[in-house]
């Protein structure tokens, strides 16, 4: 069959199982690697590697994972109900999106990227005549 703990998984295929918890299985499998990047700060090669997936597929799942926290947070803020819910994905939303600390998302925010002002390319030159 297959040489070591668990059979290989090529080209980022996910855990193949066979029942009805194949599904589950899969986003657990998912969310431990996630948490090794988010909260364990675990860079994301290494931890692709560790669950033999694609790097690129973890990367685009937590992009994925950023997307779907920031509209949540973005619904709570309008809700009176939820905004306890708002102020902790807030947090969440910068640490998935660079897959790193708050603190340190804060550094690898570009400011210019989030300014509102019209950045012109150089001064207008005044017209000839």
């Amino acid at each position: 069959m297959f040489q070591g703990s668990r059979p290989p998984m090529p080209n980022g295929d996910l855990i193949k199982t066979v029942g009805s918890f194949g599904g589950a299985c899969n986003r657990i499998y998912l969310a431990i690697a996630m948490w090794h990047v988010v909260k364990l700060q675990q860079p994301i090669w290494d931890v692709a590697r560790k669950f033999e997936i694609d790097s690129g597929f973890l990367e685009g799942l937590l992009q994925s994972a950023s997307v779907f926290c920031h509209q949540l947070a973005t619904y709570c803020q309008g809700s009176q109900t939820f905004w306890a819910v708002a102020a902790l994905l807030t947090g969440l939303v910068k640490r998935l999106h660079f897959g790193a600390s708050e603190e340190l998302g804060m550094n690898l925010a570009v400011p210019i990227l989030h300014s509102h002002k019209k950045i012109q390319s150089r001064p207008k030159q005044p017209a000839h005549k």
